[in-house]
């Protein structure tokens, strides 16, 4: 059944790795890496509302989550930070610290695609092949394709079957004869040779009584 026709999805998929397929930024993924637990997941604000509830309304309501969730840490850290920039001399406050935003803010994402990379290699390839199966519709096909080929063995004329079964005994009948004739021969050769080896026995004995000496 699988013989003739073989599966050919892994021919189908494609396996070249392009740079892109290690970049896949991921909230989840960016939080695990720096140790983030206090923001909550964007995606999880929507699964609370009812599909009825309009793309405006739920979008509003969400944003205006996110923000009362966060206000209160966003004035804490800001607060900090005002405060301490009056202690601070203008030189920390004017260079120092924009420079140190500065790279904090080019350093951060190019960590975090460092430390992505084999997670984001992994999803994107995942997710590329559950597309293409999806495009090929590989359950259907691989069903169709089981289905042809049991209808093809089971509508199998039987006289075909017959006859290749009839064949099989013919031969393993005409090899059994081929085995039992040889057994025959060789029988009959071995009481030939039995007989004959009595005969010399006997022949040797007669001989062996003669007194030749005695004789002359």
């Amino acid at each position: 059944m699988y013989t003739r026709r073989k599966d050919n999805l892994q021919r189908h998929l494609k396996n070249e790795i392009d740079i892109l397929d290690f970049i896949d930024p991921d909230y989840e993924s960016f939080c695990r890496i720096f140790n983030i637990s206090f923001l909550p997941n964007p995606n999880n604000l929507f699964k609370n509302f009812d599909k009825s509830t309009t793309l405006i309304q739920l979008l509003t309501t969400s944003a205006s989550g996110l923000v009362i969730y966060s206000l209160p840490k966003l004035v804490n850290v800001l607060s900090h930070f005002i405060s301490l920039s009056n202690v601070l001399p203008k030189f920390v406050t004017k260079y120092v610290i924009p420079t140190g935003l500065s790279i904090g803010i080019i350093g951060i994402p190019i960590y975090y695609f460092y430390k992505d990379m084999p997670f984001a290699y992994k999803r994107n390839i995942t997710r590329r092949i559950k597309e293409q199966i999806e495009e090929e519709d590989y359950q259907h096909n691989n069903s169709s394709r089981i289905a042809k080929e049991c209808r093809k063995v089971l509508t199998y004329p039987s006289r075909d079957i017959n006859n290749c079964l009839q064949n099989l005994l013919d031969n393993s009948a005409s090899k059994r004869k081929k085995i039992v004739d040889s057994l025959k021969s060789s029988e009959l050769s071995f009481s030939y040779y039995k007989k004959l080896r009595d005969q010399v026995n006997t022949q040797k004995k007669l001989i062996d009584k003669l007194d030749l000496e005695n004789m002359n």
